[in-house]
């Protein structure tokens, strides 16, 4: 029987996967502990609008990483440290200095 798995479950699928099951491993394990449910029209329906709605999601995110990643781009940092004669830095530059000096 053709299930929809609300959680992930070994050696069977990942949650929101359609997968085959027996019967009475459905009735025995996957039901009584809330693992999935039945492969519905309604069920399918359900999975199919939550599925678009985290495809809207990450689209959504991929667009805020990339307006982030054009600012950071277009963003000149000049950091004052103490060099050697050589050039040479005395220590390090840290995150906490790029941090600093970034705002």
């Amino acid at each position: 029987m053709k299930i929809i798995l609300t959680d992930d479950v070994k050696k069977i699928g990942k949650k929101g996967e359609v997968v085959n099951v027996k019967q009475g491993y459905f009735r025995n394990f996957i039901l009584p502990n809330n693992l999935g449910v039945e492969a519905n029209k309604e069920n399918l329906a359900k999975l199919n609008e939550h599925l678009e709605e985290l495809k809207k999601e990450e689209d959504k995110n991929i667009k805020e990483a990339k307006e982030n990643k054009e600012k950071i781009e277009k963003t000149d940092v000049t950091i004052m440290v103490k060099a050697g004669e050589n050039g040479k830095l005395f220590g390090s530059i840290t995150n906490m200095d790029i941090k600093k000096s970034s705002r």
